[in-house]
């Protein structure tokens, strides 16, 4: 299950960020926690060179860090590879509506809203799909 999405600026700025699980992690200042996102990535970049996903585990948290020229998308999942999927989708998708737009961008993060949707609609499609599964191995049970 997806828990929650942060887009980040390559340069560290929080552009958007959205729960759908409480979770203790996305109950802090998305601000902060965008800075410690991207300090994260800043130092797996320095050690690793260019990449295009990094998935850390917390706990029992898997994030998973999708990189592009002008976004860095975090996705705290159940799975890696879940995480790094719904990643890839955002990463894509809003670079699709707005990467003309971060190259001169003003520091207004109101614009982003407007990607609210897409995000909903893409949770849907990897809710439904996890749904299924669980729901297939209780039957086995």
């Amino acid at each position: 299950m997806i828990h929650a999405v942060w887009i980040l600026k390559n340069t560290g700025e929080t552009l958007l960020n959205v729960t759908f699980e409480k979770l203790k992690l996305a109950q802090g200042d998305p601000v902060l926690l965008g800075g410690l996102f991207s300090a994260l990535s800043e130092m797996a970049r320095q050690n690793v060179g260019d990449l295009t996903t990094i998935n850390i585990t917390i706990g029992e948290m898997k994030l998973s860090f999708t990189f592009s020229k002008t976004v860095i998308v975090v996705v705290a999942g159940d799975t890696e590879d879940e995480a790094k999927k719904f990643g890839i989708e955002i990463e894509k998708a809003f670079n699709q509506k707005y990467a003309q737009i971060l190259d001169k961008w003003d520091g207004n993060i109101g614009i982003f809203k407007e990607f609210l949707p897409e995000i909903h609609k893409l949770y849907q499609k990897h809710g439904s799909l996890e749904s299924d599964i669980e729901e297939f191995f209780r039957s086995l049970e």
